[in-house]
């Protein structure tokens, strides 16, 4: 089949728009292999080297060549005029390469070792305070804003001549809590 498609396009843009069948499960966002085609030679040369996750992609095919492209990847330039390409053998489809017994290359990963606290750190001279500190002077201004509150609110319920500005000024427990929240935020 010989079609026309703007420049831009994709493989598998060109291929959905014309009835072809190919998958492309992920909806081109390079996470599965089902848009798999074959290019000729001259035509995979013109094109820039796979990346990465492609290569990792690719490999799981069953049906892999050495002019193997996902089709979601192969962007449609004036330099592919005339391109050609395959889809791989249909009876295939869904078979992978990799089986569970192949043997796997062992990752070895040395992960950064970091202390559980983070150390003070001087910046101008002076040393920073660490978490500790920090949560110390936070649990301090809570305080010291609770009981500023409780302050307010006496003078408040002292000015209308009530006792207990919680019960009579028409606020629950819950409400002074919710007070209490807001102010510490």
């Amino acid at each position: 089949m010989s079609v026309k498609a703007p420049v831009g396009s994709t493989l598998v843009d060109v291929a959905k728009e014309h009835g072809v069948d190919i998958h492309a499960a992920c909806g081109q966002k390079l996470q599965c292999a089902t848009c798999h085609v074959i290019l000729e030679k001259p035509y995979f040369e013109r094109l820039q080297s796979p990346g990465v996750r492609e290569e990792d992609l690719l490999d799981s095919t069953f049906t892999l060549t050495d002019t193997s492209r996902l089709g979601c990847q192969v962007r449609l330039t004036k330099d592919l005029d005339g391109i050609q390409c395959t889809l791989p053998d249909s009876s295939a489809k869904g078979n992978v390469r990799m089986t569970l017994e192949m043997p796997r290359p062992k990752v070895q990963m040395q992960l950064p070792v970091a202390p559980a606290v983070a150390p003070s750190v001087k910046r101008g001279g002076a040393a920073q305070p660490n978490v500790e500190e920090l949560l110390e002077r936070q649990q301090a201004l809570s305080a010291r804003l609770e009981a500023h509150l409780r302050e307010v609110r006496a003078k408040a319920a002292r000015k209308v001549g009530v006792t207990n500005a919680s019960d009579n000024a028409g606020q629950s427990a819950e409400e002074e809590k919710e007070d209490l929240s807001k102010l510490k935020a």
